[in-house]
């Protein structure tokens, strides 16, 4: 069985059975979407094509000049009039659909001769017009299934949304709203309206809410594939938009039947996982036809396939032997060996130190916001000394339904908050990340934001012991709905070193 995936690095081509990773159009870059017409003749992918083009998809100004993406059709392009185009069908030898996302919009394209109509579900024209404002609904995904267009929302932080149109007219005939935003992907399989949950490592039942299947948060589910027996579930690690292409990705392979996985199977050095397809045998989440000349390209390093178990351990084991426990509350025991992902499995609070001979004085890392909550926080710890939630220094990130702010914290007995800031919102990226670092600097914590140093006072002597010399660092996490990644930390300067 023969799988084309598109990744943050371009296409590849993945033999099952044989194992065997090829790299396919390397002509094509910046692709996503993968579809074929139903005739098998002609293979059509999408290219966003603006990365070289604008600076940002974070404002009207970066949206207005990303019109250039194109539907390249067995190799020869379409002319730029798409913008950030994610997912596409083919419904036959002549139409394919495109959720064309920077337009907020879903596009029919001709491939005979390019002629291109969106169809809207608001009055809403672009996916944003400012770095905070998110005002489109992100349309992502689409599908088409007995004269029904299905098409997702991702709708950023207020929840996805699964929209049923009528073909060719796009006459609005049912949608379904979920409390969760951020997914990908919708296929009607076995009874079930498959979409993926990617920020919570899920498949989810659309038509009843129901989570048929968890990989263990061990990454963003997204990307989705089905033949007669099994099922195949794409996955990536959490990443902004720039550091994409060096993340980690892979897929999942279910028994279709049972939705029980089989084996994980890991692509080195290809980024995040966008699109799935089988191209010789029928896909149940496509259109069911076959692609009749498969593209064959160079051969890429080996795939490492491990299975749910071992995976698990390993990633246990990886987490002891790099120094870290827990001290309050229960990990969720995902790949640590991929992005280093702190993040509680159940709610409740979460404390992780790492433990070391000599006493750190910085540590640092990514903050994911990845679920809509009221009031969620983390923080990187100094100091912490102990038992449980006591004895410690906390930088902190708080979101509330007003924003979000930066705080330094200390505990000697009871909790008390020694400084405050408040931050802009985060711009780009599905997880609402921040680059946080913690650290003492000359007798001073220094808590720093994207760089920008928010929140500096003296290091209490109490709590920081002598010249902050006692106590490890660590995470705190108030519960599921923010993780921490890319940990690393420092030790103190030797003596008579400006530690400036």
């Amino acid at each position: 069985m023969i799988l084309l995936i598109s990744t943050s690095r371009g296409i590849v081509r993945y033999d099952v059975h044989a194992r065997n990773l090829q790299r396919v159009l390397p002509e094509i870059s910046e692709t996503y979407g993968i579809s074929w017409t139903t005739d098998g003749k002609k293979l059509v992918v999408a290219c966003t094509k603006a990365l070289g083009h604008v600076l940002s998809f974070d404002d009207l100004a970066g949206y207005a000049r990303s019109e250039v993406g194109t539907l390249a059709c067995n190799g020869k392009h379409s002319p730029g009039c798409l913008s950030a185009p994610h997912q596409i069908f083919c419904v036959d030898d002549t139409y394919t659909l495109v959720a064309n996302s920077g337009r907020n919009a879903l596009a029919k394209m001709r491939l005979d001769d390019w002629c291109l109509s969106m169809h809207r579900v608001d009055d809403v024209y672009w996916d944003r017009f400012d770095p905070t404002g998110k005002q489109g609904l992100h349309l992502n995904s689409v599908s088409y299934h007995d004269s029904v267009v299905y098409a997702v929302a991702h709708n950023f932080e207020r929840g996805s949304r699964i929209f049923a149109f009528s073909w060719p007219d796009f006459t609005v005939l049912k949608s379904w709203n979920f409390s969760v935003g951020g997914m990908h992907n919708v296929a009607l399989v076995d009874g079930r309206l498959l979409v993926c949950d990617s920020l919570n490592g899920c498949l989810v039942d659309g038509l009843t809410g129901e989570t048929v299947w968890s990989n263990g948060a061990t990454g963003m589910t997204r990307g989705l594939a089905a033949s007669e027996e099994h099922l195949f579930v794409g996955w990536s690690s959490f990443a902004d938009r720039d550091n994409r292409a060096n993340s980690s990705g892979g897929i999942w392979i279910l028994e279709r039947a049972t939705l029980q996985a089989i084996e994980c199977v890991d692509f080195p050095n290809l980024g995040g996982v966008n699109e799935i397809r089988i191209v010789d045998v029928p896909d149940s989440c496509h259109h069911g036809f076959v692609l009749g000349h498969p593209p064959v390209g160079t051969e890429l390093q080996a795939p490492v396939m491990s299975s749910p178990e071992t995976r698990i351990n390993q990633c246990v084991q990886d987490f002891h032997a790099s120094g870290w426990r827990t001290v309050c509350g229960t990990l969720e025991e995902s790949p640590w060996s991929a992005d280093r992902r702190i993040q509680a499995s159940q709610p409740g609070l979460l404390i992780v130190v790492h433990v070391s001979a000599h006493c750190q004085q910085s540590i640092s890392g990514a903050l994911d916001f990845a679920r809509r909550a009221d009031d969620v926080h983390a923080s990187l710890i100094l100091n912490y000394q102990g038992p449980g939630d006591t004895i410690m220094a906390a930088g902190m990130l708080r979101r509330t339904r007003t924003g979000f702010s930066a705080s330094i914290w200390r505990h000697e007995g009871v909790w008390e908050c020694l400084a405050t800031a408040v931050l802009k919102p985060p711009t780009g990226g599905l997880e609402q990340s921040y680059r946080v670092s913690f650290r003492i600097e000359a007798g001073q914590y220094m808590l720093s934001v994207d760089d920008r140093l928010y929140v500096q006072l003296p290091a209490q002597p109490k709590a920081a012991g002598p010249a902050g010399s006692v106590g490890s660092v660590g995470v705190r996490l108030s519960g599921p709905g923010v993780s921490v990644r890319g940990l690393s930390t420092s030790l103190p300067s030797p003596p008579g070193l400006d530690q400036t």
